[in-house]
């Protein structure tokens, strides 16, 4: 098994790091045409009642569907366990239409008991844009579910794939439509989503997943599955409406404060989707798996080795973040209609955000361990504790730091979160961190301590001016942060080609 998760996990970070270069190559489009301004931040906020909703219906089909889908199988066979899930999707699918539809009519009263700060032309092109944009959702919905039928097979690359292609298909969108205004955004979306899905359809037979004909409405599974998915989607409420939350607060700041946080989250995301999301989603079927055997123990075994080996990469990466993260924004980003105050809000929010990526892989790993396990209520629990924290102290930290504020909010929040998962879920399964691991993560954190001052030092030194100088300095500074990072592992006895061994094989031939 851990063979095909290996397999499995390398081609998939490829090609979600091919599929990140072509996203952010949207994101490069979209900067160059849009920028800052007051319109795009209108847009921006627009997404996030269709994206919220679309979150919450991905994490928790994902979370609820997958597990069922492979213990299943063993109770019931593999057809009878198909009718079940179409009976679960149809039933999914016809629920979404239906909020499409009502958030289509009542959008203007939903969004004007929001404090959202756009007002006069802004706000109603906020409400016409969200009725557009809320069509995405059933796309989305589509998309996830078919997904879930490839994922359950541990076949995550055409689903990948298909992302890849929905992304050049909006880029292209983009560029040909003459007008590009906010609605030539809002379609491009909605035309890339429909040539994922379409991919999707086409290829699952030649997957090998054929759908039988019939459902199975009244199998206990079907009842079982909606109800291990309200949960969740509390959960997930919970969780999605921070970001939410924090584009509304920005709303209520200064021009450029919401789309700067969402060019910054972008950024942060894309190394999440590579490093994070990658490795917890193709985890979940041998966690479950391992839960339904009752092996317990080699669940905590992997865990405390990717905590040790993800702490090894996310800390450093970090570090260079919070550094040059001025000199990468400006580069990538400062042409057209993105200025250098759309440079300086940018990137002071990502290197913030960069501090919470490994707090966010934990905290990701532990959420699917309760997945695996069945369990949301502590789920519940966290998130709604997540949610009241990361609205205190956005709230507070906003009036000293503005949309930076905004994100330490959200950076603090994951930690509490991610804390508070694993004190749950000792009392489910017992203690996780082995002393092995935790005087490792102890090793990683000093040295990244030192990493942090050593930079500090040598942008002391030497500042470069000039595109290409900069270029250069990006490139040699980070090179020297890789070369020290090793050095120090090794000179503190820690050696990350040994943790990852311990990732992906179920035994070591050697010691460290």
């Amino acid at each position: 098994m851990m063979r095909v998760i290996k397999n499995n996990t390398v081609a998939l970070m490829i090609l979600t790091f091919v599929l990140n270069v072509v996203s952010f190559g949207k994101n490069l489009v979209i900067a160059y045409f849009y920028g800052t301004n007051t319109e795009y931040d209108v847009f921006v906020l627009a997404q996030f009642i269709p994206l919220l909703i679309s979150g919450l219906i991905m994490g928790s089909l994902q979370g609820a569907l997958i597990p069922i889908i492979i213990s299943g199988k063993d109770k019931y066979g593999e057809l009878e366990m198909l009718k079940i899930y179409k009976s679960i999707s149809l039933l999914v699918a016809l629920s979404v239409t239906v909020i499409a539809i009502a958030f289509s009519i009542c959008s203007y009263q939903l969004l004007k008991a929001i404090p959202i700060g756009f007002e006069g032309e802004h706000f109603l092109l906020l409400v016409s844009l969200s009725s557009v944009l809320i069509f995405v959702l059933i796309l989305n919905c589509i998309v996830v579910l078919l997904r879930n039928l490839y994922n359950a097979k541990h076949q995550f690359i055409l689903p990948t794939f298909s992302t890849m292609f929905g992304y050049v298909a909006s880029i292209l969108y983009i560029a040909i439509d003459p007008g590009k205004d906010m609605y030539t955004l809002c379609f491009s979306l909605l035309f890339g989503t429909a040539v994922e899905a379409m991919i999707q359809i086409v290829f699952l037979r030649r997957s090998g997943i054929v759908l039988p004909k019939g459902y199975r409405f009244k199998n206990p599974d079907v009842k079982r599955a909606l109800l291990l998915t309200i949960p969740l989607m509390l959960s997930a409420t919970f969780g999605l409406a921070s970001p939410m939350i924090g584009q509304i607060l920005a709303s209520n700041l200064y021009e450029g404060a919401v789309s700067s946080l969402n060019y910054a989250e972008k950024l942060d995301s894309m190394l999440r989707q590579i490093f994070i999301v990658t490795i917890s989603n193709t985890m979940l079927s041998s966690f479950t798996t391992w839960v339904s055997r009752g092996d317990i123990k080699t669940l905590k075994e992997k865990v405390n080795d990717i905590f040790a080996l993800y702490g090894m990469i996310l800390l450093p990466l970090a570090v260079y973040i919070v550094h040059f993260s001025p000199y990468i924004v400006k580069l990538l980003f400062e042409r057209g209609e993105f200025t250098s105050v759309s440079t300086r809000y940018t990137s002071s929010v990502w290197g913030i955000y960069s501090l919470g990526l490994f707090s966010f892989l934990c905290g990701m790993i532990l959420a699917r361990i309760y997945n695996a396990l069945q369990d949301a209520k502590y789920q519940v629990l966290v998130s709604l504790i997540g949610l009241f924290t990361n609205i205190g102290s956005s709230l507070v930290f906003m009036k000293h730091y503005g949309h930076n504020g905004i994100a330490l909010g959200t950076v603090l929040t994951s930690g509490v979160t991610t804390v508070l998962l694993y004190y749950f879920m000792t009392k489910k399964i017992g203690s996780i961190l082995t002393r092995r691991t935790l005087i490792v993560l102890m090793k990683v954190f000093a040295t990244n301590g030192l990493l942090f001052g050593l930079v500090y030092l040598l942008k002391r030194l030497f500042i470069p001016s000039g595109m290409l100088a900069e270029f250069i300095w990006i490139v040699i500074s980070f090179m020297f942060l890789t070369a020290a990072a090793s050095v120090l592992y090794k000179w503190l006895g820690l050696n990350p080609t040994l943790a990852t061994r311990r990732v992906w094989s179920e035994r070591l031939r050697r010691e460290a």
